[in-house]
């Protein structure tokens, strides 16, 4: 009794550190540290959190099953890339999901929830120029608002997995200072929306300011600046 007592526990233990390890390597990506194409050194990971190579071994899989990372011959395990047409492919759904957020933000959406978009807005508007971290985290934190907003959980899981999807691109556009000029404005022109609760016009703006920032993303994936780096 005791002894088959035991082995739930021990898989209920070895499930926890598989998660871990998934869950350090997807927020690596998130934040920057692991960056599309960079090689995944298990030796290096199994350090950094004191574990056994197998809980690794497992969550590389899962990662992979999610198109997050892939395995490569003579490199082995590296942050995946994605081609152009999977990138437009991303952008298409994403339009169509942060569209039908915004519609239902706009039909949800407390006051308090409209206080602390307009707090990330306004901290984005008063950022430096050069200061493109803060910015990816407004930006962040205001399309996290409009998720919250719209109320719908299954939506908002769709939209949190997106967003993984869009750290294996190579560049954010808020790196071109016009790009931040007109991300600000497309922000407020979606609060606006969702403060007039107005769905149709919420939406309208959202997959406008979508398609506008593929656009500028999608360009750069065929020609890079030279002098500019991927922001950490």
């Amino acid at each position: 009794m005791n002894a088959k007592a035991k082995k739930p526990a021990k898989k209920q233990g070895s499930e926890t550190l598989v998660e871990r390890v998934r869950t350090h390597i997807r927020d690596g990506i998130l934040d920057g540290q692991y960056r599309p194409g960079d090689r995944l050194r298990e030796v290096e990971i199994a350090k950094s959190l004191g574990v056994s190579r197998t809980p690794i071994r497992e969550a590389v899989k899962a990662l992979e099953s999610e198109g997050l990372i892939s395995v490569e011959p003579w490199r082995g395990v590296v942050v995946s890339k994605l081609s152009r047409v999977q990138s437009c492919e991303l952008f298409e759904f994403r339009e169509t999901l942060e569209g039908f957020a915004a519609y239902l933000a706009a039909q949800n959406v407390t006051n308090e929830q409209l206080r602390r978009l307009d707090q990330a807005l306004k901290r984005f508007e008063t950022s430096a120029p050069d200061d493109v971290n803060l910015q990816m985290r407004m930006n962040m934190e205001f399309h996290s608002g409009v998720y919250e907003a719209s109320n719908n959980r299954f939506l908002m899981q769709s939209l949190e997995s997106l967003r993984t999807s869009l750290a294996l691109l190579p560049m954010t556009a808020l790196i071109y200072q016009e790009r931040q000029k007109a991300v600000i404005k497309e922000h407020r022109e979606i609060f606006k929306a969702l403060a007039a609760r107005n769905p149709e016009l919420a939406r309208k703006v959202a997959t406008s300011h979508v398609r506008n920032s593929g656009m500028v993303r999608l360009i750069n994936i065929v020609s890079p600046p030279d002098s500019i780096k991927t922001p950490s």
